[in-house]
């Protein structure tokens, strides 16, 4: 035995339901009165409807009819269909129960309103940390705008602007809404990357005329290098060395490195160049050497170094052959020509402490005298620098005062060693200077 009745659902909705009971027979005389509904008659384009049977007399089968949506047909109960293309929509309702089938059309019952087309979304990537991310897109008449992106990013502005860094690259998405329709999504990408750190500039200087000039700096993946500096250079490669070098060279050398089109600031080197120095010459005065130049100099005892020996004068304590090396602004002289030194921190003895050499010193004309106390022979001797002997006179049985002019004003200029040697081979000896 059936019974058929009626309840109230969830919400206050009248449903119909078959109950089973053992009392009287269920008997339907009439065929189904379609109805239906669904909760919005005016949508968007696309947007999901549910339809839902509000039929009575127990219908047990159901076939609708949606001219333009997706289904067009259906024959479930409460169907779900969309709408792509805007305009106003009929559905029709055929209900059917054991007695028989009728059906219903609401002309016109759907109103779909199109979506905004999908808009542009542009933007000026790639750009570099800290310029301003411009993102864009052309006006949509009466459009509100949204846009989403990376590190939590909304905004509703039709053109929004954001300070860039690595951190903010992505994708960057753009909806437009038109009288309650939004449209399909549009992304642009955009990529933030990071300026390059300064670059470190080392150069050889400073350095002299006629030298070659050596700029560096370290390599940097990707990166390509800009050199501009005095005199009109410039340069694209890393590392750059510029032969015969000068003055007009000296001064500030900057480099920029670009990786990913973002450029760094700017790294720098000052470049110092000299000018050439002359060969300086030493003069002597007895056992003191003087250079030519009044700083810079370094001495040398055969081409060895003396450490500490700076001074424009130094006193010769050894023989041996001297020169002197003057390094100023960065340049180094050549190697002045040799000064052999011979008797050096010879003490100057005189014959019974009387040898004498006037005037000394001289143009090479002067007078030695010296006085002997006995009867005696003696040798006078005179040598140059080199050892050479350019003067020499033996004489005999000098007793008292003696006196000898001697002319050597025909040989160089320079220190000269006299010795005078008595037959008890006792030997006296003075430095002559002849200028």
């Amino acid at each position: 035995f059936w019974h058929c009745g009626m309840y109230m659902g969830n919400g206050g909705a009248e449903k119909t339901q078959i109950y089973s009971f053992q009392i009287t027979p269920c008997s339907i005389t009439n065929p189904p009165v379609p109805s239906f509904t669904t909760s919005n008659t005016t949508v968007c384009a696309n947007t999901p409807l549910t339809f839902n049977d509000q039929s009575s007399n127990f219908p047990t089968s159901w076939s609708w009819s949606f001219p333009g949506g997706t289904p067009a047909t259906s024959i479930s109960q409460n169907p779900v269909v969309t709408y792509s293309t805007p305009g106003t929509y009929s559905v029709t309702l055929r209900a059917t129960n054991g007695v028989g089938t009728d059906s219903t059309t609401l002309t016109n019952y759907i109103t779909i309103n199109p979506a905004p087309a999908i808009p542009v979304a542009t933007s000026n990537s790639p750009l570099c940390t800290w310029q301003i991310i411009n993102l864009t897109t052309p006006t949509v008449a009466g459009a509100t705008y949204s846009w989403t992106g990376p590190v939590a990013f909304t905004s509703a502005l039709q053109n929004p602007t954001r300070t860039g860094t690595p951190a903010l690259s992505g994708n960057y998405i753009l909806t437009v809404t038109v009288n309650g329709c939004t449209s399909l999504p549009d992304t642009t990408v955009v990529t933030v990357n990071s300026i390059p750190t300064t670059p470190t500039v080392t150069s050889n200087s400073p350095i002299c005329t006629g030298s070659t000039l050596t700029l560096s700096t370290s390599s940097i993946t990707g990166g390509s290098y800009t050199w501009t500096g005095p005199n009109s250079f410039t340069a694209t490669t890393q590392n750059n060395s510029i032969p015969s070098a000068t003055p007009a060279m000296a001064g500030t050398y900057s480099l920029t490195v670009t990786v990913n089109g973002c450029t760094s600031a700017v790294g720098t080197t000052t470049v110092a160049i000299g000018t050439s120095l002359p060969l300086p010459t030493i003069t002597q005065h007895f056992s003191d050497l003087t250079s030519s130049a009044t700083t810079g100099n370094q001495w040398y005892l055969n081409g060895t170094l003396i450490a500490g020996a700076t001074s424009q004068t130094y006193t010769a304590t050894t023989d041996g052959v001297y020169t002197v090396v003057v390094t100023s602004g960065g340049c180094t002289s050549p190697t002045s020509a040799g000064l052999t030194i011979i008797g050096a921190g010879i003490d100057e003895l005189s014959v019974e402490n009387s040898l004498t050499v006037f005037p000394n010193p001289s143009e090479g004309a002067f007078t030695v005298s010296f006085h002997s106390n006995a009867k005696r022979n003696y040798n006078l001797k005179l040598t140059n620098a080199l050892g050479q002997i350019v003067f020499v006179k033996e004489v005999s049985n000098v007793s008292g005062d003696f006196t000898l002019p001697i002319d050597i004003s025909t040989y160089a200029k320079g220190i000269y060693m006299l010795s005078v040697t008595d037959d008890s081979k006792n030997q006296t000896v003075k430095k002559v200077e002849v200028y």
